[in-house]
């Protein structure tokens, strides 16, 4: 095996954190700020991971895709653990994306993803959309079970639709004073 093929982890000067490279190019470094640089072959872009600007005793913690912006676009997290006795195989048990509602340019609108594995693959199953409405087992607010704040104009509510009929049953949302 040559040095080329081997991994390496290396500080180059005091301050310039540390660099892991891989056949001499760099994949990964960590700056001495604790932002975490992951790079495409030897394109060294943008903050992947970073902390940073937290309010109070909260850390900021962004998963970005930084490889252009279009509709549904943007990170994911997934979350899993070991699957069988042997502890030699791991899978993913669900995901939180946070993805773009469109793909215009410096338009930032977007809606938080919820999926979970049916076994074989990741399956959405409820989403907060770019208004704040919850939707449970659709992305639509057609043929899903939708929940709706509402505001100084509107009252709040749950909605069903039956997917087959079209029918919508709505249940209102009132305080115990029966107001809005």
């Amino acid at each position: 095996e040559t040095d080329e093929n081997k991994w390496a982890v290396s500080s180059l000067t005091s301050n310039s954190g540390l660099t892991f490279n891989y056949a001499g190019a760099e994949y990964m470094r960590v700056e001495g700020t604790g932002e975490v640089h992951i790079t495409s072959g030897a394109t060294r872009i943008v903050p992947t991971i970073k902390h940073g600007g937290g309010v109070g005793n909260l850390a900021i913690l962004r998963c970005v895709n930084r490889s252009g912006q279009s509709i549904n676009k943007g990170g994911v997290v997934e979350i899993g653990g070991v699957t069988d006795d042997a502890v030699s195989r791991s899978d993913v048990f669900g995901a939180i994306a946070g993805l773009k509602t469109n793909s215009t340019s410096g338009n930032e609108e977007g809606y938080l993803q919820f999926s979970t594995s049916s076994g074989s693959a990741l399956t959405e199953r409820m989403r907060i959309d770019k208004d704040g409405t919850l939707l449970v087992a659709s992305t639509s607010k057609l043929n899903a079970c939708r929940i709706s704040g509402g505001n100084d104009s509107s009252t709040p509510f749950i909605e069903t639709q039956n997917s087959s009929t079209g029918a919508t049953n709505y249940f209102a949302v009132f305080r115990a004073n029966n107001t809005n």
